[in-house]
């Protein structure tokens, strides 16, 4: 079996389908977002001593801290990264095992396959990649939402709190909050341009496939014509 032939069937089926866009998604996704996390990846990580209540009771700063962060913001990120990515990793996945499903790599020379077999492989890719990008897009606004909701796009460094086992409201201050308000407003934004570029790519597939199905019906309206002139100019040539 030519796996190497495979894989490039797989990324050229792929590349029919996808536009300029899709390519910057790419280049946002593992640039902005990956290198991003990586780089502070140890300023988004606050520890129990980052924060510091006006208290002295056992377990109040900790309570305090587990009200603020429900979920860490450097977790919450590589989850959205994992969750946004996965599409498009099953969609290559779903591609390479069609294409390889419809017999491309199977050693029958091109005359004995199926003359349908590259269309029904383009059609039912082409659905993947439709469904991917509206994953994609559903995953992204999730996430976003979650992000406002959880952590908002700026964090104040002064916060009360009032959890059990405190005793009264206690006072508490947040260190590198102006760090953390700045990635949180960047991959905020990161998000809402990986919606945007998602949305984008998607209207330019649907642009691009009426005018290929356009194409299409005005060629076959010639044939008929053609076929009809044919018919009526030379009823005995077997037109």
């Amino acid at each position: 079996m030519d796996y190497r032939g495979l894989v490039a069937k797989c990324v050229e089926e792929v590349l029919t389908h996808s536009t300029v866009i899709s390519r910057v998604w790419l280049t946002v996704l593992f640039i902005f977002r990956v290198l991003m996390l990586m780089v502070g990846m140890v300023g988004l990580t606050p520890t129990i001593p980052e924060i510091s209540c006006h208290t002295q009771q056992p377990g109040c700063t900790q309570a305090c801290y587990d009200s603020f962060f429900y979920v860490l913001p450097i977790r919450f990120f590589w989850t959205q990264l994992i969750f946004v990515s996965t599409p498009t990793v099953l969609y290559l996945a779903y591609a390479m095992h069609d294409i390889y499903r419809a017999g491309h790599f199977t050693g029958v020379p091109p005359k004995h396959t199926k003359p349908k077999a590259d269309v029904n492989v383009s059609k039912s890719v082409l659905c993947g990649y439709f469904s991917q990008l509206l994953v994609k897009i559903t995953m992204e606004l999730a996430f976003i939402v979650g992000q406002y909701c959880l952590y908002g796009l700026v964090m104040s460094r002064e916060l009360a709190c009032r959890v059990y086992p405190c005793s009264h409201t206690v006072e508490c201050i947040l260190s590198r909050c102006t760090e953390m308000s700045i990635i949180s407003i960047y991959m905020f934004a990161v998000a809402c341009a990986s919606v945007i570029l998602n949305v984008l790519e998607g209207i330019v597939l649907l642009k691009r496939l009426r005018t290929k199905r356009e194409k299409l019906c005005q060629r076959e309206s010639l044939i008929f014509m053609f076929d009809r002139c044919s018919k009526k100019c030379c009823p005995n040539t077997g037109y």
